[in-house]
């Protein structure tokens, strides 16, 4: 991360300017008890020689709003990256994977039983939910 991400983040900071990104992007008014927290947006990822390294997503944001809740990843970008899609994917794919682990821990934590229904070898149910994320 240098400065441009640097302001980025201080500037995404405050919930009108989340709002706005996300009034703009769903193309309606959001409704007024929503409520955002910030991610964590640093993933473990192995490089191309094997070894562990990570990714980290420049913005990270969880929004919850009555009936339905989701993130919202925002990444800076000022030059050109031809391989910028699979970046995002990358980072979307690591975030879904912490959302599970996050499900999994949970239910073993509650020690779950599973129904025919459920997926029981990977601490999973069908009323289980993962958040969609938004870029």
């Amino acid at each position: 991360m240098g400065e441009p991400n640097s302001v980025l983040n201080v500037f995404m900071k405050k919930p009108d300017r989340i709002r706005s990104v996300l009034e703009y992007y769903l193309g309606e008014k959001m409704p007024e008890d929503w409520v955002f927290e910030a991610g964590d947006g640093f993933y473990s990822v192995r490089n191309s020689r094997g070894k562990m390294t990570y990714r980290q997503r420049d913005i990270i944001r969880r929004v919850r709003t009555p009936g339905f809740h989701f993130q919202l990843g925002l990444e800076n970008q000022y030059t050109i990256n031809l391989i910028y899609p699979w970046r995002l994917m990358e980072m979307d794919s690591c975030a879904y994977g912490e959302d599970i682990e996050r499900i999994q821990e949970r239910n073993n934590r509650q020690k779950i039983r599973y129904g025919t229904e459920d997926d029981f070898k990977y601490c999973y149910r069908e009323v289980d939910r993962l958040e969609p994320i938004l870029k």
